[in-house]
């Protein structure tokens, strides 16, 4: 695990941490990626075990990164669960092989879900951005321009998921750790 933690990361002005965890407002691709990243470690760090995680494709997200992979290793052993929903996940299985390889080495502890298709077009594009977890989550709320709010607080953690499990409901499973054919 990497020394670098939430709390040694540069912080945008006005932002803060909770416990470690990041707070604000935050901006800029590698924003979101060391959000990924942090939220990752401290899941571990804090002994979370459950993570749910929302885009519409994760293309901008650092999943097929070394280190993140090798943390996401040791959340797994400790028992952690994620489930991750997608409008489509092409762009996860073509950017991101070693993400993928953790996918199916951890298929037991990973469940995956893409919009059904036949879906309207309006409703897949509102799957949102986020990164939940019981003590902390993110959404990015401006695509265009890489803005992401970070917070603990209970209110908005409930927000985030009650949307995210929403559309959850609506996808079918999707993101194959293994491919049967014949």
């Amino acid at each position: 695990m990497s020394d670098r933690t939430a709390q040694d990361s540069a912080l945008p002005e006005g932002s803060t941490t909770h416990g470690g965890w990041p707070e604000g407002r935050y901006s800029g691709p590698e924003a979101l990626r060391q959000l990924v990243r942090d939220a990752v470690r401290l899941a571990l760090l804090h002994g979370i075990h459950e993570m749910f995680w929302s885009d519409p494709d994760f293309a901008d997200w650092p999943l097929g990164e070394a280190e993140l992979n090798s943390d996401l290793n040791r959340w797994a052993q400790a028992g952690g669960q994620l489930r991750l929903l997608a409008t489509d996940f092409r762009a996860v299985e073509a950017l991101h092989a070693r993400f993928v390889v953790w996918r199916t080495r951890w298929s037991h502890q990973v469940q995956a879900r893409a919009v059904r298709r036949g879906t309207s077009r309006a409703a897949m594009t509102v799957i949102p951005s986020a990164l939940w977890t019981p003590q902390w989550s993110f959404e990015r709320i401006d695509v265009e321009h890489q803005v992401v709010l970070a917070t603990h607080e209970r209110a908005a953690r409930i927000y985030t998921l009650e949307r995210m499990e929403g559309h959850w409901r609506q996808a079918g499973p999707a993101f194959a750790a293994t491919t049967l054919g014949l």
